[in-house]
């Protein structure tokens, strides 16, 4: 399970399996205007076992 909040502390806006989805989708939302650039990052997420798990579009 996913929390809302990454480990960055940073809240998890969307979560995607791969980076190229991830950034496919970050594409998408700014088109849409939906986003802006400056409040947005995407984190690699890990489990306990450092196992990575995806990617998370997190925002400010």
């Amino acid at each position: 399970m996913i929390s809302r909040t990454a480990p960055s502390g940073r809240f998890i806006y969307a979560f995607h399996k791969t980076m190229e989805r991830s950034n496919e989708a970050l594409t998408n939302m700014y088109a849409e205007g939906e986003l802006s650039p400056c409040e947005v990052e995407q984190e690699r997420i890990y489990d306990h076992r450092r196992r990575f798990l995806g990617v998370a579009i997190t925002i400010s």
